[in-house]
């Protein structure tokens, strides 16, 4: 499954961080045999150091907050939400290995956290959702096939192509926000491409495809309710 761009920046920006700057937090240099940390320390460490990190431009968090102050205040209530949500199960003494996988599961749930915080100040803007879209693939781009073809000569069919693209992603969002309390599989991803690969095979002229779209379009609606 394709990742979402923001979890991208954050697990390059989390594995920058810990790979470099954790050490810190560690009684012993990166060499050392046995290197361990008491979890407190730890803790007090990526309560101080991660939410800047988060809010370093470029940052999808960044981009989706009004202000550098409100990034900021929000990254530093999701971090320190997500260690005392995850307290328990951090053993007392951390390896750098262990350091490393609970420093970007931390990460993660503060990212999350902070996409709620900004949801529940107002809706999230255009250039925010962007970072929420699935990540586009690399490599050399196939040629367009029949479906992309119709939709690209008629605007009709553009107009309900971005309609059902913007509620996929409003799907994604409210899927992702309520992964926090909730972690669950994302079906509307599965399902979109199996729709997809459904109509490209299906229908052969504008009037399907359109009519194809337009149920579509209320299905999810539908789901947004």
């Amino acid at each position: 499954m394709k990742q979402q761009p923001w979890k991208q920046r954050l697990d390059a920006a989390a594995g920058l961080f810990l790979a470099c700057c954790a050490s810190a937090s560690m009684a012993c240099t990166p060499s050392e045999p046995g290197c361990t940390a008491d979890s407190g320390d730890w803790m007090v460490y990526m309560q101080e150091h991660l939410p800047r990190q988060l809010c370093a431009a470029p940052s999808p968090f960044v981009e989706c907050t009004s202000t550098p102050s409100q990034c900021s205040e929000l990254a530093t209530d999701a971090v320190q939400a997500c260690l005392a949500e995850h307290a328990r199960r951090i053993p007392s003494m951390l390896n750098r290995a262990e350091a490393g996988d609970w420093g970007e599961t931390v990460a993660d749930c503060a990212g999350r956290r902070i996409f709620l915080g900004v949801t529940q100040r107002g809706a999230l803007s255009a250039a925010c959702k962007q970072w929420l879209q699935p990540a586009a693939s690399t490599g050399r781009a196939a040629p367009p096939d029949r479906t992309e073809q119709m939709i690209a000569r008629s605007p009709r069919l553009t107009q309900l192509d971005a309609e059902l693209k913007q509620l996929v992603v409003e799907l994604e969002v409210n899927h992702m926000l309520m992964e926090i309390d909730h972690p669950a599989p994302n079906p509307h991803g599965d399902a979109q491409r199996a729709w997809q690969q459904a109509i490209a095979q299906r229908c052969d002229s504008p009037v399907c495809l359109e009519k194809a779209y337009k149920k579509r379009i209320r299905e999810l609606k539908a789901a947004l309710k």
